[in-house]
């Protein structure tokens, strides 16, 4: 039997960084920002080297139930500086993919499943307060197929995996993919998809009224 752990999450800045309370990873669906890259060469063994450490830094080794409580705050905060490096600074090669959507119905486990099924000794997954990393080796020719029953987002998610595995193949055969989750609240149904069509979001409001650009 499964057991999950309730955690919780920051909001982004934008959306009033508002703790979202009652999440739990493996068993409720979300909304999620999924950032995907692909990284070769020596700046891959570097990064994987840093995220072996952190991941030894976790108190537990359960596989059943992950938190940002079971590393030490000073991990985290590396781990979430790691996170801003790459969402910053990641673009160009030896970064041979970047991709960026957002997921408004999945849950945790779907993540796991994707990247660390077929690789459970070439991957590592670390949590923060903020953000679930999964890091995970594979070669170029490698292709991952969802289930026949599997949702929309499950079948996208897998076609942006597929796309990281497979870009630049000729240049490097073996390569690091790395996907960053960060939870930005509940799942969206289609009520609340209908909804949203009606009226200006607050979220580009608040954005507005303080000159962001």
């Amino acid at each position: 039997m499964m057991h999950c752990r309730k955690i919780a999450l920051m909001f982004p800045p934008h959306l009033g960084g508002r703790m979202a309370t009652g999440f739990c990873d493996r068993c409720h669906m979300a909304s999620q920002r999924v950032l995907l890259t692909t990284i070769a060469g020596d700046l891959a063994n570097a990064i994987w080297q840093d995220i072996c450490r952190w991941s030894d830094a976790r108190t537990t080794t359960s596989i059943e139930e992950w938190s940002s409580d079971e590393w030490p705050n000073a991990t985290n905060h590396e781990v979430d500086h790691f996170v801003a490096r790459l969402a910053t600074g990641a673009y160009l090669p030896p970064v041979l993919y970047r991709s960026e959507h957002v997921d408004c119905w999945s849950t945790g486990d779907v993540f796991e499943t994707a990247l660390v099924k077929q690789h459970p000794d070439y991957s590592r997954r670390l949590h923060t307060g903020s953000h679930e990393i999964i890091a995970t080796w594979v070669q170029s020719s490698e292709r991952i197929i969802p289930d026949q029953e599997a949702s929309d987002e499950t079948v996208w998610l897998y076609s942006h995996i597929n796309e990281a595995i497979a870009a630049w193949s000729t240049f490097a055969e073996n390569r690091l993919v790395l996907l960053v989750r960060t939870v930005l609240g509940g799942l969206c149904e289609d009520v609340d998809v209908i909804k949203s069509l009606h009226g200006i979001p607050e979220w580009w409001i608040q954005t507005q009224q303080r000159g962001e650009p």
